[in-house]
C-alpha cells in the first residue's frame, strides 16, 4: 500500500455536529457550540450564491475578513466581506471585480497585518492593501518589473510586524503537492509599501518570525524522504539552516519506503514560529506504507542550533500540518485527525468517532496540552486551493480561535 496524503476536502463524513469539549482547568475554557458561525447562509443577503474562498481572523479576535465569490464559475464576481466575530453580523463589504480560482494550487487569500488596521488581499491577479475598518483601498503591491514571476500566489504575515511575504508565481500549474512551486518572494512593509527584501525560492513560506527577520518554508533539496524546513533571511533570501525534525512513525521506527523513487518525497514538515528563535514543527497528513502517521508528535525547535527544546506527543495524535500561534507566544493550536492504521491497510470502514480534533496548547513553564475538542468531520471552505492547509487561526492574546468547517468559519472563545 502506498503512502497517502489525507486532505481535508477529500475526507467527507456524515453527521455534522456542534463542538463539544472537556476542559482541564477553569481559567481556560473553550465555549462549546462556538461563539459565532459565518457561512454561505450568513452571507446570502449581501452576495448571491456566496462561496467563501478564504478568510482571516483579526488580531484582536473581533472580526472575520472573508474573500467571497458569487457562484462557481472561473471569472466569478468577488467581494471582501467583514463580519463581527461576536454575533456574525456583517459590518462591511466591497466589490473587488472578478477573480481567478487558483494560482499554482493556491486560492485567493486575505490576511490582516499585525496591528489589525490593514488587510492584505491577493485575488490571483493583484495584491491590494485595504483599510480594515473602511475597506477603502490603500495601495497595490506590484511584482518586480520585468520578472517572469508576475502572478500573485500566496501571502504570509508576521504576528508582530507589518512585513508581509508575498509570493509571485508564473501562473503555471503545479500538479503534485510535493513538487517545487517556483516563486519570487517580495518582503513588503505593507504600512508603507516599501520592499525590504526580494528573492526567488522553490516554495511559498508558511511562517514569518515575529521580528520579521526569518521565514520558514519547505526545503526541496532535503536528502531524506521527509521534506525539511529551510530558514531563510528575509532581506537576502540566504539559507541559514535546514531543519529535518527526524520524525519517526508511531511504532518508533522509520517509514518503509521500499519500491519508491529515490527522489520522491512522501511528506512535508510544517513549521510555525513560536518566538524569534523557535518553531513548532509537525508533519502534514501523510501516512507511511503501514498506514501509520509519519510523525506522532509536535516539536519545539530552536533553529539556530537545531536543538529540540520540547517534544509533545498527545495520545492518538494524527498530524495534519494545521498550526496557528498567538502573537503573545503563550498559546498555539493544532488540528489532529487520527485514523488507526488498520482502517487504512485493511480497507475497513472508518468508525464515525474518528473525527478531527482541535488541540489547544498553553505555555506555563513549558507548553502543555490544555484541551482537545472534536470538530466537524468536514474541515474546509468550499473553494479552498488544493495545496492549502491554512484554515486555522488564533487571536493575538490566544483568547479567540477560528477554524474552517463545513464551508464556513466557526469562532470559539477561551477565557
Amino acid at each position: 500500500m502506498l503512502a497517502m496524503r489525507i486532505s481535508f476536502p477529500a475526507l467527507i463524513a456524515i453527521g455534522l455536529g456542534w463542538l463539544c469539549l472537556t476542559v482541564r482547568d477553569t481559567d481556560a475554557v473553550v465555549i462549546a457550540e462556538g461563539k459565532a458561525r459565518v457561512d454561505e447562509q450568513t452571507l446570502a443577503g449581501v452576495v448571491a450564491n456566496a462561496r467563501i474562498q478564504a478568510y482571516d481572523l483579526s488580531p484582536d479576535g473581533r472580526r472575520v475578513a472573508l474573500f467571497v465569490v458569487s457562484g462557481d464559475h472561473i471569472q466569478a464576481p468577488s467581494f471582501i466581506v467583514m463580519v463581527s466575530a461576536a454575533d456574525s453580523q456583517i459590518l462591511k463589504q466591497v466589490h473587488l471585480g472578478t477573480s481567478r480560482q487558483y494560482v499554482q494550487g493556491y486560492a485567493p487569500q486575505v490576511a490582516f497585518a499585525a496591528n489589525g488596521r490593514l488587510l492584505v488581499v491577493q485575488d490571483g491577479q493583484t495584491v491590494n492593501v485595504f483599510d480594515a475598518a473602511t475597506l477603502a483601498a490603500v495601495r497595490t503591491i506590484a511584482p518586480d518589473t520585468g520578472s517572469r514571476f508576475d502572478v500573485p500566489a500566496a501571502i504570509a504575515t508576521s504576528v508582530k510586524s507589518a512585513t508581509v511575504a508575498i509570493s509571485f508565481g508564473t501562473g503555471a500549474a503545479v500538479i503534485n503537492y510535493m513538487d517545487k512551486q517556483p516563486v519570487h518572494i517580495a518582503m513588503v512593509d505593507v504600512s508603507t509599501g516599501k520592499q525590504v527584501g526580494a528573492w526567488d525560492a522553490d516554495d511559498v513560506p508558511f511562517s514569518i518570525s515575529p521580528n520579521a527577520e526569518y521565514v520558514a518554508l519547505s526545503d526541496h533539496s532535503t536528502s531524506s524522504r521527509v521534506m525539511g524546513v529551510a530558514i531563510l533571511d528575509t532581506r537576502t533570501g540566504s539559507r541559514l539552516i535546514t531543519l529535518t525534525g527526524g520524525f519517526p512513525n508511531r511504532a518508533g521506527g522509520y517509514p518503509d519506503w521500499k519500491g519508491t523513487s529515490k527522489d520522491q518525497f512522501w511528506t512535508r514538515i510544517i513549521a510555525k514560529f513560536i518566538s524569534d528563535d523557535e518553531l513548532v514543527m509537525t508533519p502534514d497528513g501523510n501516512k507511511d506504507q503501514s498506514g501509520s502517521d509519519i510523525g506522532a508528535s509536535l516539536k519545539v525547535v530552536r533553529f539556530k542550533d537545531t536543538q529540540v527544546t520540547q517534544e509533545i506527543t498527545p495520545e492518538n495524535y494524527g498530524p495534519t500540518g494545521e498550526i496557528a500561534v498567538s502573537a503573545n507566544q503563550n498559546t498555539f493550536v493544532a488540528i489532529s485527525r487520527y485514523i488507526a492504521p488498520k482502517y487504512l491497510t485493511h480497507h475497513l470502514r472508518v468508525p464515525p468517532d474518528s473525527k478531527p480534533e482541535l488541540l489547544v496548547f498553553r505555555r506555563r513553564q513549558i507548553l502543555e496540552l490544555e484541551t482537545r475538542t472534536h470538530l466537524r468531520p468536514l474541515l474546509t471552505l468550499r473553494m479552498r486551493g488544493p495545496f492549502e492547509i491554512a484554515d486555522l487561526r488564533i487571536s493575538a492574546d490566544g483568547s479567540v480561535i477560528s477554524v474552517a468547517e463545513d464551508y464556513g468559519v466557526t469562532i470559539l472563545t477561551r477565557k
